[in-house]
This record gives C-alpha cells, structure tokens and sequence, in this order.
C-alpha cells in the first residue's frame, strides 16, 4: 500500500478540490481528514462521485470523530473558579471566538453568572495562526503580554484560562519574574497538555486529545462508506499544587 501525505491548509477551495483530484488521479482510494479544509463539501461530493471512502477527524464531513473538547473546556474552567473564588479571565485571539472552547468559556460564565458580559472576561490577543512557522513562539510571546496586561489593570487576576497550553507557559513566565506564586495567587489552565506543561514544576490544568485511540478509530473508518459519527472525551489534567 502507498500513503500520501497532504497539508490543506490553504484557504482557496478550489485549490484543495485540485489536490483532492490529483491525489484520486494517482490512486488513491481513501481519505483520513485531519481537521477540515475549505471547500470540504466539494472536496466529499468528488469523493463519492469517485466511490472513494472517507472519515474526519474534529471536522465537518458527514463520516467524522470528534474529541469533546467542549466538556473539558467546561471542566477546566470551572476548576478554576472553584480554586481561585472568581470566574476565569480567558486569554485568545480575536480570530478564534468562534471555537468550541469559546462556546463552552460562554455557556459555563452564563451558568455561574447569567447577567455578566463576556466581553469583561476577555483578554484578546493579536491574530495568530496555526500554519504559522513560529507559532510556538509567537503564542508564548502573546500569553507573555497578555499576562502583563492582565495585571496591569486592578484587581489583579486570581485565575486565567488559556487557549493553548503555550499562552500559558507565556503567562507562568510572567508570574515567575513579577512573584506571583502559581496555584496560590493565580490559577491557570491551558489546552493540549503538551510536554512543556505536564512536567512544568508549576501546576498548569490542561487537556489531553486521546491521539492513539483517535487514531486507532480513523483507521479502522477510513475504507467503510456505513454512517459513522462518533464523539470522544478527552483527559482533563487538573493540576492546583
């Protein structure tokens, strides 16, 4: 067997119908979708034209598997108003309140706080994208900031929840030179559980996406053409001490 290995993260929907028709010129019968490009529902018309089979991963084609990032979300925020006594601020770029994480931020503050506005919650960043070379970074240098602008402003903040596990290690950085002791002062969560933060000596709460059982779902669904939907939790790493 062959595997080909596409990155579609171009915005141009015509341009990922071409790779999806080339890759079909040379063979290729089915399709695993990390994520969804643009022009998905073209790119899924073409593939069953050509009886090709396929399955998505946190996407929107009609055979797909999701992690629930939603209820874990909802979980780490709401550790985090338990330890600190207050509702979390949320540190994100502009460009990303329309996610799932976003919603869940929502729906937990109207829970806890049904008059409050959202937008007293926030603390926005600059635009960052995910195909960005230095993204890494980039997101630690606007976690950085968006620390120090956070405690700038008066109260300080007793908890933040960030939108990747990189805006936080931005954020411990800034409480480790300014003295603010993590997980007494100020509680902060972030998202993916990367290395970085599971064995950061300073408690970060954050998510684990279950790559290896995704991965064990993707390919067993990738050459069936059945219905399948299919939605995962995802392991929350609630670290306070």
């Amino acid at each position: 067997f062959a595997t080909y290995f596409n990155n579609m993260m171009t915005k141009d929907a015509e341009h990922n119908h071409q790779e999806i028709l080339d890759l079909i010129t040379r063979g290729v019968e089915h399709f695993i979708f990390i994520g969804s490009p643009v022009g998905h529902e073209q790119i899924e018309e073409e593939l069953i034209k050509n009886n090709c089979t396929f399955v998505g991963w946190n996407s929107y084609f009609s055979r797909d598997l999701q992690n629930d990032s939603f209820s874990a979300t909802e979980e780490l925020i709401k550790f985090l108003y338990e330890k600190s006594g207050e509702f979390p601020k949320l540190i994100i770029p502009q460009m990303y309140t329309h996610t799932v994480r976003f919603k869940a931020f929502e729906k937990v503050l109207k829970e806890i706080y049904p008059e409050a506005m959202t937008a007293n919650y926030l603390i926005l960043t600059d635009e960052l994208q995910w195909s960005e070379n230095d993204f890494v970074a980039k997101a630690y240098a606007l976690g950085y900031k968006a620390a120090k602008d956070a405690f700038t402003n008066s109260p300080a903040p007793k908890a933040i929840a960030c939108f990747t596990d990189t805006f936080a290690l931005g954020v411990v950085a800034y409480c480790h030179e300014h003295n603010i002791v993590i997980g007494k002062d100020i509680f902060i969560s972030g998202f993916n559980n990367i290395e970085a933060v599971k064995y950061n000596p300073y408690p970060i709460a954050s998510a684990t996406h279950p790559i290896d059982e995704s991965m064990e779902i993707l390919l067993e669904q990738m050459d069936k053409k059945d219905p399948f939907k299919q939605t995962i939790p995802l392991k929350v790493n609630l670290r306070s001490i």
